[in-house]
C-alpha cells in the first residue's frame, strides 16, 4: 500500500505542517544571518529549530525512499536511537568568533 498510496497518506499532512515550518526556518535563517554578522553568534534555539527542521524532512523523506519502516513522528526533536555528534562532543557554545 505505501507504494501506491505513501504519498498521500505521509505527504500529504506531513507536507502541510513541514511546508510552514520550512517557511518560517527560511525567514529565521535570514534574521540569523544578521544575528551573526552583528554577534558573532548564533542563537541556541534559532539551530535547535532549523536542526528539528531537517530532521522532520529527513525522516519523511527516509520513510517515502523505503529506507526505513518506522513511520515518521510529527516531530523535529531527537528520538531515543538516533545518533548525534552532540553526544560525542559536549560544547553547547556556538560562538563564531574563532576564540
Amino acid at each position: 500500500m505505501k507504494l501506491l498510496f505513501g504519498w498521500i497518506y505521509v505527504g500529504i499532512p506531513h507536507g502541510f505542517m513541514l511546508f510552514f515550518r520550512s517557511l518560517w526556518n527560511m525567514i529565521l535563517i535570514f534574521l540569523a544571518f544578521w544575528v551573526v554578522l552583528f554577534t558573532g553568534k548564533f542563537p541556541q534555539s534559532w539551530h535547535e529549530f532549523t536542526v528539528g527542521t531537517l530532521r522532520w524532512s529527513n525522516r519523511v523523506t527516509l520513510y517515502l525512499a523505503y529506507m526505513t519502516d518506522d513511520y515518521p513522528p510529527f516531530t523535529g526533536d531527537e528520538l531515543d536511537g538516533e545518533w548525534t555528534d552532540a553526544d560525542e562532543s559536549e560544547s553547547t557554545d556556538s560562538d563564531l568568533s574563532g576564540e
